[in-house]
């Protein structure tokens, strides 16, 4: 589910590989591969430029790769990536892009809670892939009816990866079609001020998120979605 992209993952396996033939230790193997792959699926051109760079003579003596993959890396996925360059990335529509499939992948790197729950995003992914039944469902944060009986209409901004949220489907249909200024405090009432608060951080919210305006919210919680994917690469 969370393989947005083929080519992307065959090569950074090869990239794997690569590392495996040089004896490279296997923390630092399995870390490099894992933002190989990352940067393959966000930044495929910028990691393509930084590593041509890397090894242009220019860049002055021979490295071996590990050292290499490292500086393009680095070059690549830098503050300037995560803070103005993903946001955008993020503001795709569609629920399988691969920039909210890089959101979903951090959430569960980071052992994130499904919002408006205890459970952790993971676990739930995993039991829904082991059992064969669907545990977590794709939610509007405003809900697509809410949001056309006030004049969006336009599905491409009511998809937008910062109105999405995973949440256990019993919450998505008792939430349905209410505006998030009214199933808000409901879900609030369940919850401890600290886990309540924590929750929304791992899910790229805040408190009072649901009085936002849609447009200020949507620019505001897709920043926070890039903060959240830059923190779990940052922990490979």
């Amino acid at each position: 589910m969370l393989i947005g992209s083929k080519k992307a993952a065959f090569a950074a396996y090869g990239g794997y590989l690569a590392l495996k033939r040089q004896a490279v230790g296997a923390a630092r193997r399995d870390r490099l591969a894992g933002r190989l792959y990352c940067g393959l699926c966000l930044a495929p051109k910028a990691l393509e430029k930084a590593l041509d760079l890397a090894r242009a003579p220019s860049a002055g003596p021979s490295r071996d790769y590990p050292d290499l993959l490292e500086e393009a890396l680095a070059a690549a996925l830098d503050e300037e990536f995560f803070d103005r360059l993903l946001p955008p990335l993020l503001a795709k529509p569609g629920n399988k892009t691969l920039a909210f499939l890089a959101y979903l992948a951090a959430q569960i790197k980071l052992g994130a809670p499904v919002l408006f729950s205890t459970a952790r995003v993971g676990d739930l992914l995993d039991y829904g892939f082991r059992s064969g039944k669907k545990a977590l469902e794709r939610h509007h944060l405003h809900p697509r009816n809410h949001l056309q009986s006030r004049g969006v209409r336009d599905s491409a901004r009511i998809d937008r990866p910062g109105n999405l949220a995973l949440v256990e489907w019993p919450d998505n249909a008792a939430i349905a079609d209410l505006p998030p200024e009214r199933y808000v405090p409901a879900q609030r009432a369940r919850f401890a001020q600290k886990q309540w608060e924590l929750m929304l951080r791992r899910n790229a919210l805040w408190p009072g998120f649901e009085r936002e305006d849609y447009e200020t919210f949507l620019v505001k919680r897709e920043t926070l979605m890039a903060r959240i994917i830059r923190q779990a690469y940052r922990s490979l």
